[in-house]
């Protein structure tokens, strides 16, 4: 590889394509409100423009990967109640310290645009996304990960936060 190259990011594109089923049963089980704000579409694509770089000696001799990108997307709740007309560009972004071989710790942020009209409730808006998460590769093929995340507001007034855990094998 050219030495200038190596300063540069990888560069990827991509492209989610989602489905929510049951969105019209959720437009009727609320009375109307998504579709009234503008989000009633069922299916939407989401395209990803990312950048990522790791530091091989940042953090205390440790690799640091730095990642930031572009989302478009028509999503309202990540298509969780729908997606609406327009695409609005968002960013997100990570930050991973390798702290051991096997070990990383990492926090994650996401920009989430809102496609309500009229933003007011429980439609209010769609709140930005933290993640803060810690993996484990215990051996070659499996790897154990837990996560906090702080969701926002996602169709409710209570519960903004979560946790999570997945134990993957890879074969």
């Amino acid at each position: 590889m050219l030495p200038y190259l190596a300063r540069l990011p990888a560069v990827t594109g991509g492209v989610q394509f989602k489905i929510t089923e049951g969105m019209h049963n959720l437009d009727k089980q609320a009375f109307g409100v998504p579709r009234l704000q503008g989000v009633d579409k069922a299916s939407g694509a989401d395209f990803t423009l990312t950048a990522t770089k790791t530091l091989p000696n940042a953090v205390c001799g440790r690799p640091l990967i730095l990642a930031g990108g572009l989302r478009w997307s028509r999503s309202a709740q990540i298509g969780l109640v729908g997606f609406g007309d327009n695409y609005k560009v968002s960013g997100e972004g990570s930050v991973v310290c390798m702290l051991t071989d096997d070990v990383a710790l990492g926090y994650e942020f996401r920009v989430k645009r809102s496609q309500y009209r009229n933003r007011r409730g429980l439609m209010a808006s769609d709140d930005n996304w933290h993640d803060l998460f810690v993996s484990w590769g215990v051996v070659e093929h499996l790897t154990l990960a837990g996560v906090w995340s702080y969701i926002g507001a996602t169709g409710n007034a209570v519960e903004n936060c979560l946790w999570g855990f997945q134990v993957q094998y890879g074969f």
